[in-house]
C-alpha cells in the first residue's frame, strides 16, 4: 500500500504467503478429495476412471443435476470377457499363454488391438463385477482389506458387487504415471450400488488359477554369460529357454520373447544356444 504525502511516500508491504503455505493448502485439497473419494466408495458409488470390462458407467440425476456415478452392465463386453474367462480356466493357462493364445487366434480387444499380460491380469483380477457374497467377504477380511462399517457380513447376499477402492496406487517414475498393487490393507471394500454379473465361485476360480501359475524363483541352473544383457535386433532382451537331455544335462538358449508371443511376422530372429555365443564373447574378452 502506497500513500504519498507531499515530497514523502510510505510503502507498506504486505506479506507474501510462502511456499510452506502453498504447500499445506494443496495438502489440505488433497486430504479434503480423498475423503470424499473414501466417502463415494464406502457408499458403494463409483469414484472414477474408467470402468471394469463388462461394466459402464452410468450418471445419475438428482434436483435436475449429474450426481453420483453407478455402474451398469455391458452385455457386449460382459460376453466379450465371459469368453476369455472360459479360455483361461478350461485350458488352465497362464498370462503369458493366455496372450500367446489370443494372438494365434485372433481375439483382439475391444478395441481391436492384441492383449498384452498387463491387460489380461487387470480384466481378469477387477473385482467390481463379482457377487459381493460371504465367501467373498471372508476372502477380503482375510487379506486384512479394510471393509467399511456399513457393509457388515449379514448384508453380503449376492445381490449386489463389490466395491473396492484404494487396490492401486500412483507413483512417478521417470516423470511418467505408473500404477502399481497397493498392499490389501491399504485397500477399502464396500456393497456396491450396482449389480454383480460374476458368481463368487468363478472369480475364486480365477484367484485359484493365479496361485497355481506362481513361478519359484530359486535358481535351478547355472546362469549363463548374457542373461539381462544380451539384446535381439528388434531391441528386446533375449529370454533363456532350457531343455533336459537324456543324460541329465540341460541345454539352453537365447531366444525372443517377442518371436515367441507375436509370431515371426514380429521378429524374425532365431534361438541360438547359449554356449555358443557365451564362448565367442569370452574369445572376443
Amino acid at each position: 500500500i502506497a500513500l504519498s504525502m507531499r515530497a514523502k511516500s510510505i510503502r507498506i508491504e504486505a506479506p507474501i504467503p510462502g511456499k510452506a503455505a502453498v504447500g499445506i493448502e494443496v495438502e489440505n485439497d488433497t486430504l479434503r478429495i480423498t475423503d470424499n473419494m473414501n466417502h463415494l466408495a464406502a457408499s458403494g458409488y463409483w469414484c472414477g476412471g474408467k470402468p471394469p470390462l463388462g461394466l459402464k458407467i452410468h450418471e445419475i440425476f438428482v434436483g435436475g443435476r449429474k450426481s453420483h456415478k453407478i455402474l451398469v452392465i455391458d452385455e457386449e463386453a460382459k460376453a466379450w470377457k465371459d469368453e476369455l474367462v472360459r479360455i483361461f480356466l478350461d485350458n488352465h493357462l497362464t498370462l503369458q499363454n493366455l496372450e500367446t493364445y489370443c494372438r494365434q487366434q485372433g481375439i483382439k480387444s475391444m478395441n481391436g488391438k492384441f492383449l498384452s499380460t498387463t491387460q489380461l491380469y487387470n480384466i481378469l483380477r477387477a473385482p467390481q463385477c463379482v457377487a459381493a457374497t460371504t465367501k467373498m467377504y471372508d476372502y477380503y477380511e482375510g487379506l486384512g482389506c479394510q471393509i467399511d462399517e456399513g457393509s457388515p457380513r449379514e448384508k453380503w447376499d449376492g445381490s449386489c458387487a463389490i466395491m473396492v477402492y484404494g487396490r492401486t496406487t500412483e507413483k512417478r517414475i521417470d516423470g511418467k504415471k505408473k500404477h502399481t498393487i497397493a498392499p490389501p490393507e491399504e485397500w477399502r471394500v464396500s456393497l456396491a450400488k450396482w449389480a454383480p454379473y460374476m458368481s463368487d465361485e468363478i472369480y475364486l476360480s480365477i484367484l485359484s488359477q493365479f496361485g497355481k501359475n506362481k513361478i519359484d524363483k530359486k535358481m535351478k541352473h547355472e546362469t549363463t554369460l548374457l542373461k539381462g544383457v544380451l539384446r535381439c535386433k528388434c531391441g528386446r532382451l533375449m529370454s533363456l529357454a532350457r531343455k533336459p537331455k537324456v543324460d541329465g544335462s540341460v541345454t539352453t538358449w537365447y531366444h525372443c520373447p517377442k518371436r515367441e508371443r507375436a509370431g515371426v511376422e514380429a521378429c524374425d530372429c532365431s534361438a541360438i544356444k547359449a554356449d555358443l555365443i557365451d564362448e565367442k564373447v569370452m574369445e572376443i574378452f
